[in-house]
């Protein structure tokens, strides 16, 4: 667990590789799933499987301090998510992300930033390309 409720630390994935991805039907509805094939410090090879909770989009607002933001649903209900790149005291990348529970505009008093439809997103085949 985090130090810090709703927030945690991301590292590259050195021993891991998404191996498949797609659509799978879970009691009649479709899951968007990826099976990642993961190579354990044992040198043993793992499939896991992650399902999709949300999208996030570059940050093109220099006002903002946030790298990335967009929504997630999980099983506690919506969450907006922020990402910032950041660097440790050894000089290697990771990224800090956090969430906060998605509030109406009108209990919340600010509105929260447009996430773009899916056709606005560039394509993030590389992993060099994704920006957080």
């Amino acid at each position: 667990m985090s130090q810090y409720e709703n927030s945690g630390n991301l590292f590259p994935a050195g021993n891991m590789k998404i191996a498949r991805h797609g659509k799978l039907d879970v009691e009649g509805a479709d899951q968007e799933v990826i099976i990642a094939q993961v190579t354990t410090k044992n040198n043993k090879t793992v499939f896991e499987v992650y399902r999709k909770i949300g999208a996030l989009f570059v940050n093109t607002d220099e006002d903002q301090d946030f790298d990335a933001s967009g929504k997630i649903e999980t099983e506690h209900g919506e969450y907006m998510m922020w990402s910032r790149k950041r660097t440790d005291k050894n000089n290697n990348p990771f990224t800090r992300a956090s969430i906060a529970p998605i509030r109406d505009k009108q209990e919340s008093g600010v509105s929260h930033t447009k996430v773009p439809v899916v056709s606005d997103t560039p394509d993030l085949d590389g992993a060099d390309d994704i920006p957080f």
